[in-house]
């Protein structure tokens, strides 16, 4: 498995995965602990004192089983979660003797759990998995103030490739997904990667089984209803290997730190590329797509985030 100590420069071998994970986590529990906090007083009543998110930031499953008053039956979230461990038993390569025998001796991993659990430190210290980490922690600091910024749950990144959502604070409108591309935005497989989502959307767009929206009571009070959202753009975050060692680097080791000129460099290039898919979505879908009423919500959010942040960040849409 690669990851970033096979990387030729200084900083790479200064810190260790482990050390870039540890810092990582961190940020995603004071992240997940801020929104919890947020988030309680617009949570129906059987939800208060669980938390909406997880300490990773994902949306916890238990809070859409109807039993507590969720939008799915038990029995689809059992699937669900056998769909889950299917897949991470088929991608961990959990039947090859010569893997668990390098978990074996690596982890101390005796038992299918402790199998599973080794494969799981391994994973989230590749280049994929920090990237991701990096960029959502980026994508919260900047947009905190109008936006959720949640990590989807496994099965919506499993079943429907998504990594994260964006929710609009007002409206609870999801107004997009997106994942992280590690690589130039001229390579090819990123632009593979657009036309894949492309034809998604001119077909359906993505689905985000734990979603969530809002609601309003007769009071008037506002209240997060987890809930399936469909039909949603999803939006390819390009980040190369060094940029996101630094953007690790950069984003220090508490939330309320000051935003350095790394976070700003990469968070205008993602806005730039965002505005350049978001254009190039338009022209394929047809007038009546409920993706492309998703799209123009979209362009309408990012004019709004462009607007914010022009005089603070010279943020105008292009990438200096």
């Amino acid at each position: 498995m690669e990851n970033f100590n096979k990387l030729n420069s200084q900083e790479s071998k200064k810190r260790s995965p482990e050390a870039m994970v540890g810092q990582l986590k961190g940020l995603l529990l004071e992240m997940s602990a801020g929104l919890n906090t947020e988030l309680e007083e617009y949570l129906p009543d059987s939800f208060k004192g669980v938390g909406l998110v997880d300490e990773k930031g994902a949306v916890r499953e238990n809070l859409y089983n109807s039993e507590n008053g969720g939008p799915l039956e038990s029995e689809q979230i059992e699937n669900f979660n056998q769909f889950i461990s299917t897949r991470e038993q088929d991608w961990s390569a959990f039947d090859d003797e010569r893997v668990r025998k390098f978990y074996l001796e690596k982890y101390g991993a005796d038992t299918d759990e402790k199998f599973m659990q080794a494969w799981h430190d391994e994973k989230i210290k590749s280049n994929g998995a920090l990237a991701e980490m990096a960029v959502t922690l980026l994508m919260h600091k900047f947009l905190k103030d109008d936006f959720y910024v949640l990590r989807t749950n496994a099965y919506d990144d499993y079943a429907h490739g998504v990594d994260n959502f964006i929710v609009e604070k007002t409206t609870g409108t999801v107004v997009c997904t997106f994942d992280e591309f590690l690589g130039s935005s001229d390579d090819d497989r990123f632009h593979k990667k657009l036309d894949r989502e492309r034809k998604q959307a001119i077909q359906h767009g993505a689905t985000i089984t734990y979603g969530l929206g809002v609601e309003y009571t007769e009071e008037n009070k506002r209240q997060i209803i987890p809930k399936t959202i469909r039909d949603v753009p999803t939006f390819t975050l390009p980040i190369n290997k060094e940029q996101c060692l630094e953007l690790i680097n950069d984003l220090g080791e508490s939330l309320d730190a000051e935003v350095g000129e790394v976070s700003i460099k990469v968070f205008k290039s993602i806005i730039a590329s965002l505005a350049t898919q978001a254009e190039y979505f338009k022209d394929d879908l047809s007038e009546g797509s409920p993706v492309l009423a998703r799209v123009n919500e979209f362009m309408t959010a990012l004019v709004g985030i462009q607007e914010r942040f022009h005089d603070e960040l010279n943020l105008d849409g292009t990438n200096e």
